[in-house]
């Protein structure tokens, strides 16, 4: 079981996995605090060697990690199909883990982590910062006081910028989507965290002929999230010309107001 740590104790955060794109992000966030502690990563990837020389960290063997006391925190930032395992072996040796999305390669993986969340009494968060976002704060509190009213419907955009859809991280072996699964996953997350689960979903996930080769697995998509009192649409696309985030949005239109929130850059309006 995941133990409490002192108050005046340094907490100490590990790599199992290094591959993921955020992992250098979050290494500096960490390496940034007075609280906390870097002890180490490991990853079968030749990559691993110039990722501590650029920051400074130990290389150290999964079987030290997991065995290591000063080890409060494991960051599972490995390939997609390697997160689940190196999630469960964490949460059994009495790791704390943030795990990043999407936290294996289907849903069998996530119910995996679930029952060894359940089994162990451990702690697993999964890398959808975007809740932390004051935007969402602010639309979860809004819906939450009844301030739009009645909200019935619910639109929700996302998109995948810099042709990253086409890129290996997208296309990973086994994984049961591309730009969809691994980035749209956000604008899930967010619909989940305000709405809860819908009752059914239509679906479709669609890869145009002639437009992009084999380099990528989807194009566009749609869905309605289908729920006792209110619908969500959502779409997304995967070539979106935007550098960042701009154009994802979620606007929810109620009988008393409707208010729009983006989670990066923040912003909101309330009409």
């Amino acid at each position: 079981m995941t133990r409490k740590i002192g108050p005046n104790e340094t907490l100490g955060v590990a790599c199992l996995g290094i591959t993921h794109p955020h992992t250098s992000g979050r290494v500096k966030a960490i390496q940034r605090r007075t609280d906390a502690k870097m002890l180490g990563a490991w990853d079968a990837s030749p990559l691993l060697t110039p990722f501590v020389d650029a920051l400074g960290l130990e290389v150290r063997s999964k079987e030290d990690i997991l065995a290591d006391e000063n080890v409060h925190v494991v960051l599972v930032h490995s390939k997609s199909e390697k997160m689940a395992d190196l999630t469960i072996e964490a949460l059994e040796a009495g790791k704390a883990v943030l795990c990043e999305k999407p936290a294996g390669r289907s849903s069998v993986d996530a119910k995996r982590i679930v029952e060894a969340v359940e089994r162990t009494g451990g702690l697993v968060q999964v890398g959808y910062c975007w809740r932390f976002a004051p935007s969402v704060d602010a639309m979860q509190a809004a819906l939450k006081s009844g301030r739009l009213g009645k909200v019935v419907q619910v639109r929700a955009h996302g998109g995948c910028s810099h042709d990253e859809a086409g890129t290996p991280h997208m296309t990973q072996p086994g994984d049961i989507g591309g730009a969809v699964f691994v980035i749209g996953c956000h604008l899930i997350d967010r619909i989940l965290l305000h709405f809860g689960l819908p009752r059914s979903v239509n679906a479709r996930i669609t890869k145009f002929p002639n437009f992009h080769g084999d380099e990528s697995r989807e194009d566009a998509a749609g869905a309605v999230l289908n729920y006792e009192d209110k619908i969500v649409t959502v779409d997304f696309m995967s070539w979106d010309v935007l550098p960042w985030t701009e154009s994802w949005d979620i606007t929810a239109y109620g009988t008393e107001g409707i208010m729009s929130s983006r989670s990066l850059p923040a912003s909101y309006k309330i009409y």
